[in-house]
């Protein structure tokens, strides 16, 4: 059984390569030109597809957690929330490291560490803010907007 490409084009280029004369087939040394995809290429195109989608669900679960906690910051609003942050920093590690080593994209793993330490210590401080029994929202919401555009900044 034969299988036929999807892309009739390299059919016809196959074709245009033949030098037909008195019954033999003789082929010209042209070389013969691929112009569809790999599977590879089309895996890799999904894994990065699913990666984003993946990064952008988790993303929108630390901003619910992060509003959540900022519209009422108790230590149960903040553990959601600094459980979210580290799912998601966590899965961008891992999944810009599986990217990285499946696809040959190139990325920036110092940006990675730096914003993270930066999340990191600002989770610190509220932490302090919040065990010292600070209940300005402002204060909190001011913190926490400025993880969010740091989660942002990483997510681009």
């Amino acid at each position: 059984m034969r299988i036929e490409p999807p892309d009739n084009q390299i059919n016809d280029k196959k074709k245009a390569g033949k030098v037909k004369s008195k019954g033999k087939k003789t082929y010209t040394s042209e070389p013969y030109e691929q112009d569809w995809t790999g599977f590879i290429d089309v895996l890799g195109n999904i894994q990065l597809d699913q990666a984003e989608e993946e990064a952008k669900k988790s993303l929108q679960e630390v901003l619910k957690a992060g509003n959540r906690f900022s519209r009422s910051p108790t230590n149960r609003n903040f553990q959601a929330y600094r459980d979210a942050m580290k799912k998601f920093l966590r899965y961008i590690e891992k999944g810009l490291y599986r990217i990285r080593e499946d696809v040959g994209v190139t990325v920036d793993f110092p940006k990675l560490y730096m914003v993270a330490d930066i999340v990191d210590e600002k989770m610190h401080q509220i932490a302090s803010l919040l065990m010292k029994n600070e209940k300005n929202t402002l204060q909190f919401a001011g913190k926490v907007e400025e993880i969010n555009g740091l989660i942002l900044d990483l997510y681009r």
